[in-house]
């Protein structure tokens, strides 16, 4: 039996505002060491806030309406924040400079952009990125009705100014709706060559539920080099993915679940064309299972990243042993697991104390695995760095974590979005609310160390 040391959190520098890592004591009892667990160590390191970012290294957004929200950093610097609200057919944009202050030739109170000509109750955001010529291509759902459960994929183009480009698609929009489909639901997108490539779901006209990915050219329209006239439904139908990654060569990784035995992982490889990759695991899929090791996980994939050389690392939560955890694993650029990486098996996580969900993973130009999410108790947000072997980064935060206490202190705070900026910095966006009231107090946004 070995005993899991305390994790301690790491001093912020505003006091009068109490934006500061606190001070945790998460001593508990012994649990039993697990292969591929790594234990975290006493010492403090990278992790910390960024002074040189907004106040003290966070920046808040007044919006008590936010559903959903993503924070980026892009080439030219600028921070962008994308937001869905409740009862908004659209969303609201905020735009800050890389130090964090607000952009002054932009709204500060964000500026609203309708999804113009789609009948609905509400847009609900999945992702956005930068073309090469400067516009925003921000794809998501409509929720056809307040209280129903139909929805329609759809995606927009905008320009810097945050008006749409009535060039893409009709009016700068882009609604896909299927003959034989009660419902589309958005889960990811993300560019190639400036094309939007959408992850989603189809519920059919007798309840059952399929994925699909759908292509649109620059111009918002259906490729019709991409599945059937844009649309790629090529998938068993015990597959349910949820993230997607375009690779340097234009094929696709995603990653979700199977209920093929039960839910287990299961990540696959499909070719710019939209059909599976023959060439990448067996048959273009390769299922995650190490219950048999670790019985008390579930292997489900909830988010993923691809490294620089085209493997694949996925995250997913584990319960084994009574508490939350993580667990992480990397697969090949051919979709074995990886021996380099935990000698091929994966890495579990956890906090003495805390319950954690790891929500978003992104990979350093380094190889070095990020993961944030939050504590289950919703008072602080995790973030996890690996090195590229595996091991936990003991250079970063207290051995390889960092635990953030929510703003203000005692609220509720979830995880929203990660970026990584090429200097290695970690842009974290969440939203604060208390424990009593379902409104959101805003959006925090906060800039780490690397």
């Amino acid at each position: 039996m070995q005993p899991y040391p305390k994790a301690l959190a790491l001093a912020g520098r505003d006091a009068a505002a109490q934006r500061r890592f606190a001070a945790v004591d998460v001593t508990s009892a012994p649990r039993p060491s697990l292969e591929g667990e790594h234990i975290m160590s006493e010492k403090t390191r990278s992790g910390e806030l960024d002074p040189s970012f907004g106040s003290n290294g966070i920046v808040e957004i007044v919006n008590p309406r936010s559903t959903h929200r993503i924070t980026k950093r892009l080439p030219d610097n600028r921070l962008w924040t994308v937001v869905s609200e409740r009862g908004l057919m659209g969303v609201r944009m905020y735009r800050h400079l890389a130090d964090g202050g607000p952009d002054p030739v932009f709204r500060p109170d964000g500026v609203v952009v309708p999804l113009s000509g789609v009948t609905g109750h509400a847009f609900e955001l999945t992702n956005f990125e930068e073309t090469t010529t400067g516009r925003l291509i921000i794809a998501g759902s409509v929720r056809v009705q307040a209280n129903e459960t139909p929805t329609l994929m759809a995606v927009m183009s905008v320009d810097e100014d945050a008006e749409l480009d009535p060039d893409f698609g009709t009016g700068g929009a882009t609604v896909i709706e299927l003959p034989d489909a009660i419902s589309t639901f958005t889960h990811d997108m993300h560019l190639s060559d400036d094309r939007a490539v959408m992850l989603g779901r189809l519920l059919d006209t007798n309840d059952r539920g399929f994925t699909l990915m759908v292509r649109l050219t620059p111009a918002g329209q259906r490729d019709p080099s991409f599945g059937l006239n844009g649309v790629s439904r090529d998938f068993p139908t015990y597959a349910n993915f949820r993230t997607l990654h375009i690779l340097p060569d234009r094929k696709l990784a995603l990653a979700g679940e199977s209920t093929r035995s039960g839910v287990t992982g299961l990540v696959a490889r499909y070719t710019s064309a939209g059909v599976p990759d023959t060439t990448y695991g067996t048959e273009g899929f390769t299922d995650i299972d190490f219950s048999s090791e670790f019985p008390g996980a579930a292997w489900s994939v909830v988010s993923s990243a691809v490294s620089p050389d085209g493997s694949h690392v996925v995250q997913g939560n584990s319960n084994e042993g009574g508490g939350q955890g993580v667990w992480l694993s990397r697969l090949t650029p051919n979709g074995q697991f990886d021996n380099t990486f935990n000698g091929g098996k994966p890495v579990v996580t956890y906090l003495d104390g805390h319950g954690y969900t790891g929500l978003h993973l992104a990979v350093q130009a380094d190889g070095k695995i990020v993961s944030a999410g939050q504590t289950q108790s919703f008072s602080e947000l995790v973030l996890l760095r690996l090195n590229a072997d595996g091991q936990h980064d003991a250079s970063f935060g207290n051995g390889g974590v960092v635990i953030v206490t929510s703003i203000p202190p005692g609220s509720r705070e979830v995880m929203a979005s990660l970026d990584i900026q090429p200097d290695g910095k970690l842009l974290v966006c969440s939203v604060s609310r208390s424990e009593f009231d379902p409104e959101p107090f805003g959006i925090v946004l906060r800039r780490l160390l690397a």
